[in-house]
């Protein structure tokens, strides 16, 4: 009797401590969620002044631009962030004309810009050019680069320019001489100065480009999970829009979506191989 007694308590005891070790768990999933939401929210926030600064004025010219992100202070209100960048959009007939003006208006070395040039330099029907870039320091050598050239990226800028919603790059963005930084980025349209944005043809009609985000992933997460108590604690991201591939393995998961990107945030145990973390 004593050892049946025993093991009853043996019993309700593990089922307590696993009771509040699940609970523990749901409570730091659902913490985990809100800090790297806010964190999302306040990107998108970030991207749309940042294309305030555009709808308000009929012409920003590379200066303005500068004084506008240094105001800003991203690296102290925006862990993880980057830059700000302005793309242009162009179509074939443009691309002369607007690379000849870049290389006049703005010389090399000017405000430690390097050369001017549209690259992948062969020819193409459509072009999204990176022509601003702050601080430049962080990635001279995006300076001209043709975003739409990849095209699951021309694809996301599609569609957002004809939704008028944020858009995600879904996958890294390779960074040069950095392969340990993971890379995102995040972008919102810009149309014209005064036009109609009413429908997606007026949308189309008025769509001039876009101002983006890149940002450090990791930089990001550390920066959303600082004040968990639990540490050790590891992450794994994945999508779950258009691109998203299904994880190999099961485990019990905890999820809360998110409302300004194609994300999930996730905590897992249990099953899962070597990994607990946010998604």
């Amino acid at each position: 009797m004593s050892v049946m007694v025993a093991l009853l308590f043996y019993v309700a005891a593990s089922l307590s401590i696993e009771n509040d070790a699940s609970d523990l768990f749901n409570n730091l999933a659902r913490n985990t969620q809100k800090n790297i939401e806010s964190r999302v929210k306040s990107y998108a926030n970030l991207l749309r002044g940042t294309a305030s600064l555009f709808h308000a004025n009929e012409h920003v010219n590379r200066e303005q631009f500068h004084r506008y992100v240094a105001n800003i202070a991203l690296q102290q209100n925006y862990p993880g962030v980057m830059n700000l960048n302005y793309s242009q959009e162009l179509d074939g007939t443009q691309r002369t004309a607007f690379e000849t003006a870049m290389q006049r208006d703005y010389p090399p070395g000017q405000d430690g810009y390097p050369p001017f040039a549209i690259d992948p330099p062969a020819p193409r029907s459509r072009y999204s050019v990176l022509m601003y870039i702050e601080p430049i320091a962080s990635a001279p050598e995006k300076l001209g680069y043709d975003i739409a050239s990849r095209p699951l990226i021309a694809e996301a800028l599609a569609q957002s320019r004809d939704s008028g919603q944020i858009s995600n790059s879904g996958v890294p963005v390779p960074m040069e001489g950095r392969p340990q930084l993971t890379g995102m980025a995040m972008r919102l349209p810009v149309y014209r100065y005064g036009m109609p944005t009413g429908t997606v043809e007026q949308r189309r009609a008025a769509y001039q480009g876009s101002v983006g985000i890149g940002y450090d992933l990791v930089t990001m997460m550390r920066s959303a999970l600082a004040d968990m108590p639990v540490r050790n604690v590891r992450l794994t991201l994945f999508d779950i829009g258009p691109q998203a591939r299904a994880p190999p393995w099961t485990c019990r998961t905890t999820c809360a979506p998110s409302s300004t990107a194609r994300r999930r945030a996730c905590m897992r145990h249990g099953g899962c191989p070597a990994t607990q973390g946010a998604t």
